[in-house]
């Protein structure tokens, strides 16, 4: 029901997909709301995983993409529960049940950055550890900066975005110098269909695809293209704000490996950021 779950779920169904979700009782189904009588949904707060499993025909594949990302102060308990713990009893209940495909959402920021990018990395390393023994066929996807409709606002880019559609006076920057490797939502789902099409035919029980579009840019740059794409008034203060505690410099995605398995992205990072726009003009 997140972003990149809720993109995802939409394009399987609209590909005749038979799915089934995982959410809490809780949840909010705004962005599946166009599927939600077209799929089958389990809420794990009211149903023991392994008995739905042990009572339903076999899976394919399970696609993991539920993440705690810690923006909105949630505690590091709270980040290590997401996306280790629970991400393990998923990857355990996909073993034990005999579901041949696990495609997990990763990250690639560096390992110790913070307490999400560690999180996010112990559990990749228990799904190495499931494939070596011959559990289960683990993919990872680390994935460097999605961005697209339906994104969370506490997320820089979606910030960016409304803040220069909304003609705010100024927007307080780093000096901007960190290069990123953007990538439009459309074009991360159409890789996960690639490697649910190709997973299990890949010479390795556990593989790892880098997801962008393989060329970094400048935080900077990447703003300076939302104001013109936008025409926005808004005054971009560079070097307002210091950078974050441990910042890291540069990070681009390899895509080579994806290429090679017949995936290609659609969008540039231009044509990413106006699609974006517009559907914020429309909402």
């Amino acid at each position: 029901t997140g972003f990149l779950g809720s993109s995802l779920a939409i394009r399987l169904v609209s590909e005749g997909y038979d799915l089934t979700i995982l959410k809490r009782s809780t949840s909010n189904l705004k962005l599946i709301g166009t599927i939600v009588d077209q799929i089958q949904m389990v809420d794990l707060d009211k149903t023991d995983l392994q008995t739905f499993l042990s009572e339903t025909p076999r899976f394919d594949a399970l696609i993991h993409t539920a993440t705690c990302y810690g923006r909105k102060n949630e505690g590091e308990l709270r980040v290590f529960e997401t996306n280790t713990y629970f991400a393990f009893q998923l990857l355990e209940a996909a073993a034990e049940h005999k579901i041949p495909l696990f495609i997990n959402s990763d990250s690639l920021l560096p390992r110790n950055f913070n307490s999400y990018s560690l999180s996010k990395k112990q559990f990749s390393e228990w799904g190495e550890h499931y494939a070596k023994r011959k559990l289960i066929t683990f993919i990872d996807v680390q994935i460097e900066h999605m961005f697209g409709q339906g994104d969370s606002e506490t997320t820089f880019t979606n910030y960016v975005i409304k803040e220069c559609l909304n003609n705010a006076e100024k927007l307080d920057l780093t000096q901007g110098e960190q290069e990123r490797d953007f990538i439009y939502i459309e074009d991360v789902v159409s890789a996960y269909l690639v490697l649910l099409k190709t997973g299990n035919s890949l010479p390795s029980d556990y593989s790892t695809f880098q997801l962008g579009l393989g060329k970094a840019i400048k935080v900077k740059n990447f703003v300076e293209l939302v104001k013109k794409l936008s025409k926005s008034n808004t005054r971009l203060d560079f070097g307002a704000m210091p950078y974050r505690k441990n910042e890291f410099m540069f990070c681009e995605a390899d895509t080579r490996p994806l290429q090679a398995l017949g995936w290609k992205p659609k969008y540039t990072l231009e044509s990413g950021i106006l699609k974006t726009i517009e559907f914020e003009k429309d909402k």
